[in-house]
């Protein structure tokens, strides 16, 4: 599936677990030196020292690197770091993310903020990732050709009527848990197509990907989630658990559709996925909600976006 990747650069945020560390794994399997960019240092490094061990990589070729999403400082401080060295930026694979659920037995939605007080959500899996990207844009082109990968979800079809609730992101009037995470997953489709329009010529692509369904730690929300109907008999609830989690794939199965956008050789051939949205493994989609669509609610996230993290811009 992939070509020798051997001279090429990977960042990979998230990647000290799940379907961002199986991303890491076969990117240096197939030679690329890989940057684990994750907030916790003692689960980044074990992860990067896992890997390297695993494919038997060379001194140096799999780092871990201090990235906390959920502070806008942090961002700013990786970024800065990265563009005081010489280090290209061939893939650049936005993977973290963050999903609150309903859970009966704590009887609450569960409703964070992050150190720049947006709503966890919005502000790791979108905010935080856009300034990242904004940030080493520059590095990007000198390195091209690049790509950018996000990592979405089927979640887009979630989001709230109008796309965007941009009084959401700061306040939890009206919260709805579920449509919050879907926003931020919609936010991830338009910011790249949004990107790849913007830097159409400029070497740097941009692809989004659906994983599909991946049997981790959030599976145990979803059981939790049948158990809390009430009406429906102990047959119904297993019935409809047992279908739900085999749909589930493993975090490898669910990093395919990352590592085709971030380093097949098809992708070369094909110049008009630029922008687009795939699911597994090699399928581009079209985006369930309507705002997906609508150029002018894309560049309007963008401007939001762009404001939003204007503190933080300059390095």
């Amino acid at each position: 599936m992939l070509p020798d990747l051997t001279g090429k650069t990977a960042i990979v945020t998230g990647a000290n677990n799940g379907i961002g560390k199986d991303t890491a794994l076969e990117l240096a399997r197939n030679g690329a030196s890989v940057i684990i960019a994750s907030r916790d240092p003692t689960k980044g490094t074990k992860a990067a020292a896992d890997i390297a061990e695993t494919v038997g990589a060379k001194d140096g070729q799999v780092k871990y690197m201090h990235l906390d999403l959920a502070s806008l400082k942090s961002v700013q401080e990786f970024a800065r770091a990265w563009m005081k060295t010489d280090d290209h930026i061939n893939m650049l694979i936005l993977n973290a993310g963050v999903m609150k659920s309903y859970v009966a037995d704590a009887g609450a939605l569960w409703y964070n903020q992050t150190e720049d007080g947006f709503e966890e959500m919005i502000g790791v899996n979108h905010v935080a990732h856009y300034l990242l990207t904004r940030l080493l844009e520059p590095r990007l082109k000198a390195s091209a050709p690049a790509r950018v990968v996000s990592v979405a979800s089927m979640a887009e079809w979630f989001s709230y009527p109008e796309g965007m609730r941009y009084d959401a992101w700061r306040s939890k009037a009206n919260y709805d848990d579920g449509r919050s995470y879907g926003m931020s997953k919609l936010a991830n489709i338009m910011f790249i197509a949004e990107l790849a329009e913007r830097l159409q010529g400029s070497g740097v692509t941009a692809y989004s990907v659906h994983p599909g369904i991946i049997g981790t730690g959030l599976q145990k929300y979803v059981n939790t989630w049948f158990s809390s109907f009430t009406g429906m008999t102990k047959l119904s609830t297993d019935w409809a658990m047992f279908v739900g989690n085999s749909a589930f794939l493993d975090t490898a199965g669910g990093a395919l559709t990352s590592l085709y956008a971030a380093g097949s050789s098809d992708v070369d051939d094909h110049p008009e996925y630029n922008g687009k949205y795939f699911w597994p493994a090699v399928t581009p989609m079209t985006p369930v909600h309507p705002a997906a669509q609508d150029v002018a609610k894309r560049k309007e996230l963008w401007q939001k976006t762009e404001e939003a993290v204007k503190p933080f811009m300059s390095l």
